[in-house]
């Protein structure tokens, strides 16, 4: 699929390109209503709030003639996605993702080859909720592992979902650069709301870094995110999904070694720290939350492991409240998994070697109660 993109690129944008000094804000516009994926209209800033942080904000929105042409396809057919990359060995890693995108999933990827995960791709897997001319928000969190002067990009294209029990597939093509600066590009600024550091011993526990060695038993990233999920369009579709995860559960054991697995609750979860993450069972990789903003909209808040958390400044800065888990995943014994299903409105496992993932607002839009299966 060929593009034709009438894109207007202005103000510091295009200036990061020519190697600017400052590159921390711009704006962007796509006047083609037949390129889905790049926003029709948008605005980004970046700052650096403390020493070894980095924040990316994007606000956009996209016109009604191109979620028309997006609606327009089969049910889920084309989905709106986006990636941002670090382009430095060893320099920035992601430490979480705030948006106001509907469905959205993340993946956290390592692209260089340097066993550090630097690229975070970003899928609407809800695209019929898009409204046109909607202003979304998108920001990201990372941190500088040390490099002293690391770049990051970030482009906008489609992907789709394989048949049933697939996995997602970016859509060869489609792919259009929205911004890339440098560390160096970005001025700092402080957090509007700064609160006193309060480190977590279990952080440093001999114990926690032993868990890190649980990835050595499975696949780093276990295959790419899957897309079954994204077949559902009824109630009756997400029982027989839910049923297939049980099974699927239900035949593991133990001796098939360590596994990954994605929890999703009924309705959202109040945990602290200590109970998600002070756990010798498991290894917790990717938390989803469910906050709203001041205008009372709900906000994905995605983090990821026990180091990588969102920072408890940004909530306060974008006002994010009622913030609570809907879905995790990580990596245990099965029995653990098993146990943990108890109390789930549903566990994935790895299918086909796709890598779990949660079903939260699926479960929204198609569930008929809470009711939860049993093992």
């Amino acid at each position: 699929m060929k593009k034709y993109a009438a894109i207007v690129l202005l103000s510091m944008l295009s200036l990061s390109i020519c190697g600017a000094a400052a590159a921390e804000s711009g704006k962007l516009s796509n006047t083609n209503e037949r390129n889905m994926d790049l926003p029709a209209a948008g605005d980004f800033e970046a700052f650096k709030p403390e020493k070894d942080l980095l924040v990316t904000e994007y606000k956009f929105e996209w016109s009604k003639e191109q979620l028309y042409n997006l609606h327009r396809t089969l049910p889920h057919a084309y989905i709106p996605s986006f990636v941002l990359q670090d382009s430095e060995f060893d320099g920035l890693q992601p430490v979480g993702v705030m948006t106001s995108l509907p469905g959205v999933k993340v993946e956290k990827l390592d692209s260089n080859e340097d066993v550090v995960d630097d690229q975070l791709r970003l899928y609407v897997t809800d695209p019929s909720s898009l409204i046109p001319g909607k202003q979304y928000e998108m920001t990201t969190i990372w941190r500088n592992r040390g490099t002293d002067n690391p770049s990051i990009s970030m482009s906008s294209f489609l992907s789709h979902p394989q048949p049933s029990n697939g996995m997602i597939n970016n859509l060869w093509g489609t792919m259009d650069s929205l911004f890339r600066f440098t560390w160096d590009q970005v001025k700092e600024r402080q957090w509007t709301h700064p609160v006193q550091k309060q480190h977590q011993a279990a952080d440093h526990t001999p114990m926690y870094y032993a868990k890190l060695n649980w990835t050595n038993y499975t696949a780093k990233d276990s295959g790419r995110l899957n897309a079954g999920f994204l077949h559902i369009h009824s109630p009756e579709q997400l029982e027989q999904y839910r049923a297939g995860q049980n099974k699927r559960l239900h035949e593991l054991s133990d001796e098939d070694g360590f596994q990954r697995f994605a929890v999703t609750y009924a309705k959202p979860q109040f945990l602290t720290y200590e109970q998600l993450y002070d756990n010798y069972d498991y290894l917790v990789t990717q938390v989803y939350q469910i906050g709203k903003n001041e205008d009372g909209e709900d906000v994905t808040i995605v983090s990821f492991d026990q180091d990588h958390r969102m920072p408890i400044e940004l909530l306060r800065e974008k006002k994010i409240s009622s913030f609570a888990v809907t879905e995790w995943e990580g990596i245990a014994y099965s029995s653990k998994i098993k146990e943990l299903a108890g109390t789930a409105y549903s566990v994935d496992t790895p299918y086909q070697n796709h890598r779990p993932t949660g079903m939260f607002w699926i479960k929204n839009k198609f569930g008929k109660s809470v009711e939860i299966i049993r093992m």
